[in-house]
């Protein structure tokens, strides 16, 4: 499972994780939350819920969860400095693997969000993913990546 060191998971998250890849189940995610209640970040834990259920794409911020034979089976982490996780969440759903996204909450920081305003950093996100996708290199794409920590 990955997640970023600023993020805390439900009480009983991992035990969930682990029963689920006992279970049979390959790859999965955690349900985001973020601390603010406003509409604009509840939309946004509602886009990206559903970017995960039902495109089969969540980032890291959603702790994304593998057994290992699937983890070894797609390569890994690929060694990229942005959108590893992206990546990787590509190369599962190509390979016809779609995620599980378990009811367990994981809190994520909106601090990037807040910092840059969350509309605009949205549409940032959106278009850094679909410049990705067009071949520009995760190093490139790294130089428009402000670093909010």
């Amino acid at each position: 499972m990955f997640m970023h060191v600023d993020e805390a998971v439900s009480p009983d998250a991992l035990v969930h994780v682990r029963e689920a890849v006992a279970s049979g189940i390959g790859w999965g995610c955690l349900t985001l939350r973020w601390d603010c209640r406003s509409f604009v970040y509840c939309f946004g834990e509602w886009a990206s819920n559903l970017r995960a259920r039902l495109g089969g794409i969540p980032f890291a911020d959603q702790c994304p969860f593998f057994s290992r034979v699937v983890y070894d089976a797609i390569g890994g982490m690929p060694d990229l400095p942005l959108m590893e996780d992206y990546e990787l969440s590509l190369r599962l759903r190509a390979a016809g693997m779609r995620p599980v996204q378990l009811p367990d909450e994981v809190w994520a920081s909106p601090r990037r969000f807040e910092k840059g305003g969350p509309i605009r950093v949205a549409l940032q996100m959106r278009r850094l993913r679909k410049l990705y996708r067009s071949g520009v290199s995760a190093d490139e794409l790294l130089a428009s990546y402000e670093d909010v920590r």
